[in-house]
């Protein structure tokens, strides 16, 4: 496990900084360290040249429009991070908290998501991901998966409307055991629990 550790030196150039990035099980082992005007660069940077960041402590982090397709964010908690329009492409996001992450516009195209400790209960667009991998190439299905991703005006109070109502008989079949994967999350949204 590693955390991203933001260490600010001054070395002569204005708002220089090195960032390093260590084992929490070790912190004297480097795993990847960097020159920056910008420590969100140089995790970028980090991310682009498959540096572990399993673990790293990101929270808050703006990473908005970054590229960190295929990173490696198992265990990093990116919880109130600004990943908007990020790249997370192919990323492996295995028990990453991502509570309060905001993933508006992110591609999560073959990310790991499944695996979130915490999923960003408020992200259209990472649930409208998960939708549309589990609708396959069912119209039917893809048709919610769209509707969760443009319906960012509507909030929990209006979704629980459809989901006890007109779209009842897709939650039973095959939504709600997309969400239920995280059944903390969605009692504490009052999501209606899938008759099995």
């Amino acid at each position: 496990m590693v955390v991203a550790q933001r260490v600010l030196m001054l070395d002569g150039r204005e708002g220089g900084a090195t960032v390093k990035i260590t084992s929490m099980d070790d912190s004297a082992r480097v795993l990847w360290e960097g020159e920056c005007d910008n420590i969100r660069e140089e995790l970028v940077t980090a991310a682009r040249s498959g540096a572990n960041l399993g673990g790293a402590d990101l929270r808050d982090a703006d990473l908005g429009g970054a590229y960190l397709g295929g990173a490696d964010l198992r265990d990093a908690d990116l919880g109130g991070a600004y990943l908007g329009s990020a790249n997370l492409r192919d990323a492996n996001l295995g028990g990453a908290d991502l509570r309060s992450a905001n993933l508006r516009g992110a591609n999560l195209r073959g990310a790991n998501l499944r695996g979130a400790n915490f999923p960003p209960m408020q992200s259209h667009d990472f649930w409208a991901e998960l939708l549309l991998r589990a609708a396959g190439d069912n119209i039917e299905r893809r048709k919610i998966a769209g509707l969760v991703l443009i319906s960012r005006d509507w909030c929990w109070p209006r979704c629980l409307e459809l989901i006890r109502g007109e779209l009842a008989a897709d939650w039973q079949e095959w939504a709600g055991e997309v969400v239920w994967h995280w059944p903390e999350a969605c009692r504490e949204v009052g999501l209606p629990e899938i008759e099995k």
